[in-house]
Formats: structure tokens, C-alpha cells, sequence
């Protein structure tokens, strides 16, 4: 789903905290997500599309935007209105039903929505829409797309629809929060049911839970796939390769609540309820503080988002306060 970071804007130079509110020129402290372009941020808004160069703000687009998506000079945006292709010269607005996701692709954007799955042809300026079976009507919203060579993932209430050379294959599990490709499988991060690793190739599926494997809760909140799978949980992180290792506040984790997963350079970054843990050679470096909603790395800053601003963090201060 879309991404919430909310509150303002503050930047962080390694030493001291810049805090962007209305009165700075800040149209509104509800953001949604993030874009970077050299010396350049876009901002997703409920004011529209902002962007922020020169430490001022200039409002491009004054229809509210609910995600973002960067290619090149081009940025795909989600709104209240349906698609937006916007250029620096010039925009084009695609009327479309309220969109949940967007995954940019080589010539196209897939667009979830909460009706099923459409696309966006960057080649043509076209949409075509493709209606979905398995989805019920009361829990149509596709919230993470996924995508390796032509076969596209789909998660949602209705569990997981695999899309590939016109067909459908569902999936029935319970509501899938989360998605991971890994080499031939994909994890499947659910609310209630633990972790799923299903075989791409014949769609077989291994289920893991609190009783059968070292997850400390079968309620995924985020997964990461890295050398590692990484594994949010409500009550700790996760780690596997071969064998699981969990880590909670025992282990160094600052919280146990882990809200949202990212790789930075070397480094994997960890939100959650009560601050910020950085893991690197194995060891955390905690920033206690406020709770962290989301986290998105755009090189080479790490943005933070918070109920009561967006953080930007610098990777070579390795400070945060």
C-alpha cells in the first residue's frame, strides 16, 4: 500500500536537526512517499506533488498523490484521480479507480487497484485493464506486486494471484502482507498465519509458524530478501539462510516491533515502534526516539518516516539523534 510518512519535513546533517514545516513553505505534513533525482526530491502529498531543491519547496501538481514512481525524467504517479505521467514539461492524467500499488517495469507501470490489476504503456500512453478472478469484491485491493521475468505476484486479502502469459493461478491463503522473491520461491509474509515459501515451480507451498520454526509470531509485518531473508514480526526480527536466528530487545534489537525493513549500501536498517536499529557485522546500533513507520533509501541518504515528520538521514555521519 501506499506509504505514510506524515508530520513535516526535517533534515539531518550529521549534527543538527532542519525542520521543514508549513510555516517554511511545506505545503502539508501528509506525505506519502518518496523520489530522488541528484539534487532533487519529490514528494507524493495530499497537496500534490512537491518538490524540494535548493531547500525550497515548489508545488508542481496541485492533485493529491498517493504514490510515487521514478523513471528518468519520468515520474508515475498514484492519485485521487487515477494515473499521472508527468514530465518536467508536461502531465497527463489517466482517470482510473483508487490505486493501492504501483511497480514500475521496463515499458510498463502495473497498477494495483482495489477492482484487480491494469497497466500502464509507456510506449503507447495507454491503459488496459485486467480484470482479476479470486478477488472478492469486499477485499479487492492488490496491496504488493511483485515481478520476476514475465510472471507477475499479486498479494492482497485474497491471498496471492500468480499472473503469467494471460493466465491466473490463485493461491488461497489467508490476507498476505508482504512479498519476496528468493531464487526459484517466493515468501509470503500473511497476517495471521504465519510465513509461506512457495516452490515457483510446481507452486507447492512450505508453511512456517510459531509452532514449526523460529518465528516468534505468525503475523509478518515486512520481509526483506537479501543474502539473508529478513523477517518483521511483531514481536522480533528474523534471519534465515539454512537455519533461523531471532533477534529481540535481548539480543540488542531496539524493539521488538519491527515496522518496515531496508538495505542501505552494507547495511540493514530496521524500523520500529521505538526507534531505529542499524545491523552491521552482526552487531545493532540503536537510535531510540520516536517510532518509525517506513524507511526508504535513496543514496545516499536514508528517509525515515514518523508520525511527526520525515527524517533524512546521512549514511556517512552515522549519526542520528
Amino acid at each position: 500500500g501506499s506509504d505514510y510518512f506524515g508530520g513535516g519535513l526535517a533534515k539531518f546533517d550529521g549534527a543538527s536537526w532542519t525542520t521543514y514545516t508549513k510555516a517554511d513553505g511545506l505545503p502539508t505534513h501528509n506525505l506519502y512517499g518518496l523520489a530522488s533525482d541528484n539534487d532533487t526530491l519529490y514528494i507524493a502529498s495530499s497537496e500534490g506533488l512537491i518538490q524540494f531543491k535548493n531547500d525550497q519547496f515548489t508545488t508542481l501538481l496541485d492533485i493529491p498523490i498517493t504514490s510515487i514512481e521514478k523513471d528518468g525524467e519520468n515520474l508515475y504517479l498514484a492519485s485521487t484521480q487515477g494515473l499521472i505521467h508527468w514530465t518536467p514539461s508536461t502531465y497527463t492524467l489517466y482517470s482510473f479507480p483508487a490505486i493501492e500499488s504501483l511497480l514500475n517495469d521496463t515499458d510498463r507501470v502495473w497498477i494495483g487497484t482495489k477492482d484487480g490489476l491494469a497497466y500502464f504503456d509507456k510506449n503507447m500512453g495507454t491503459i488496459t485493464t485486467i480484470p482479476l478472478p479470486y478477488i472478492p469484491s469486499q477485499n479487492g485491493w492488490i496491496t504488493d506486486i511483485a515481478k520476476q521475468d514475465n510472471t507477475l505476484y499479486l498479494a492482497g486479502g485474497f491471498g496471492l494471484v500468480i499472473y503469467k502469459d494471460n493466465n491466473f493461478t490463485h493461491i488461497d491463503l489467508s490476507e498476505a502482507t508482504s512479498l519476496a522473491l528468493d531464487n526459484g520461491y517466493l515468501w509470503i509474509g500473511t497476517k495471521k498465519e504465519g510465513l509461506i515459501r512457495l516452490n515457483l515451480s510446481d507452486y507447492s507451498k512450505e508453511i512456517f509458524t510459531l509452532q514449526n520454526s523460529g518465528l516468534p509470531s505468525n503475523e509478518i509485518t515486512c520481509l526483506n530478501k537479501q543474502t539473508e531473508l529478513y523477517i518483521g514480526t511483531r514481536l522480533g526480527l528474523v534471519s534465515y539462510t539454512s537455519a533461523w536466528k531471532t533477534y529481540t530487545e535481548q539480543d540488542g534489537l531496539l524493539s521488538n516491533k519491527v515496522k518496515a525493513i531496508e538495505k542501505a549500501g552494507d547495511s540493514i536498517f530496521f524500523a520500529q515502534d521505538r526507534g531505529l536499529s542499524w545491523f552491521k557485522d552482526d552487531s545493532f546500533k540503536n537510535y531510540p526516539g520516536r517510532s518509525y513507520q517506513t524507511l526508504k533509501y535513496l543514496s545516499p541518504y536514508l528517509y525515515l518516516g514518523a508520525m511527526d515528520g520525515l527524517y533524512i538521514f546521512d549514511l556517512t555521519k552515522e549519526t542520528l539523534t
